[in-house]
């Protein structure tokens, strides 16, 4: 079977690893999952600036004697805050994109090596966790009236 074969691929920097072909299609199922995700947050961040400048256009227009100075420079504030948080989305997915990629793939990004120790701790925790609900529930309590 494929999902039992293991393919060993070894890193410049570390010691290789020891990837299953299951862990790799899943990887890659995961890929357009996160990189849908970081498109929707682009594309409501990119919605709500537009409607945001919409409305505030508006408003701004409407009281335009007393508010022109004040809402000339609140309307660029924001526009600018907007452009540049979907910017930032947009370098994100560009960016984490190709090393996710490359993480899956098992040829080891920068930075590859914290994802690790926070998956291995995070499931060392879960471990001890789970072993200790275990021991607490077949200890009797000794003073029940305490």
């Amino acid at each position: 079977m494929q999902s039992d074969q293991c393919n060993t691929i070894t890193a410049t920097e570390s010691a290789p690893r020891t990837i299953r072909q299951g862990q790799v299609t899943t990887g890659f199922m995961k890929l357009p999952i996160s990189g849908a995700s970081l498109l929707c947050l682009t594309g409501i961040t990119l919605t709500s600036v537009v409607l945001g400048i919409i409305i505030f256009s508006s408003l701004v227009i409407i009281s335009s004697p007393i508010w022109v100075p004040i809402a000339t420079i609140s309307f660029s504030t924001i526009s600018m805050i907007g452009f540049l948080w979907v910017c930032g989305l947009g370098a994100a997915l560009i960016c984490g994109l190709p090393w996710m990629y490359k993480y899956l793939r098992g040829t080891h990004p920068i930075g590859s090596d914290w994802v690790d120790n926070a998956s291995n701790r995070i499931t060392g925790t879960a471990g001890q966790m789970r072993d200790f609900e275990y021991f607490r529930s077949k200890v009797k309590d000794v003073s029940p009236g305490a």
